[in-house]
C-alpha cells in the first residue's frame, strides 16, 4: 500500500511541479523598450488589424519600428504581417511616449528637432518632416 501512495504522490508532483509557458512569456524581443497601439480597425467579416510603434534597443541607441497585426475573427489569432523601420537620426533621440495616433493608420510624434507624421501604413507609408519650433 506504501508503494502505490508513494508513485502515486511522484506522479502527482511530476505533473504538477512542471514550468508552464505563459502566452506572455512566448516570443517576447528582450530589446523592446516601449510599445504604443493605434486603434483598431474592425472589417465587417469579424476581423481586424491594428498597428503599433515599438522602440528597440539596438547597442546603444534606440530604434523605431511600425508593426501591422492583423487579427481573426472576434480578434483571435494575432499575427505580425508587416514592419516598417522609421528612419529616425541617432542624435534626435526618440520616445514612444510622444507618439499620438491621428487614425489608425496615420500617427505623429516629436524628437528633439524634428516633427514626424507618418500617413498611410498600409500601402507604401510616407513620411512628412517639419522642424521644431523654438520657444
Amino acid at each position: 500500500m506504501r508503494k502505490l501512495i508513494l508513485i502515486g504522490l511522484l506522479m502527482f508532483f511530476a505533473v504538477y511541479s512542471s514550468p508552464t509557458a505563459f502566452a506572455s512569456d512566448v516570443n517576447v524581443d528582450p530589446n523592446v523598450e516601449t510599445v504604443s497601439s493605434g486603434p483598431f480597425l474592425w472589417k465587417s467579416d469579424g476581423t481586424g488589424v491594428r498597428f503599433r510603434v515599438i522602440t528597440v534597443l539596438s547597442e546603444v541607441y534606440l530604434e523605431a519600428f511600425v508593426q501591422k497585426i492583423e487579427y481573426g475573427e472576434e480578434g483571435c489569432c494575432a499575427k505580425i504581417t508587416k514592419t516598417y523601420k522609421i528612419e529616425v537620426e541617432k542624435s534626435e533621440g526618440f520616445d514612444v511616449s510622444n507618439v499620438e495616433w491621428l487614425g489608425f493608420d496615420s500617427f505623429t510624434f516629436k524628437t528633439e528637432a524634428t516633427v514626424y507624421v507618418i500617413n498611410k501604413l498600409d500601402a507604401k507609408y510616407e513620411v512628412v518632416k517639419q522642424a521644431v519650433k523654438k520657444r
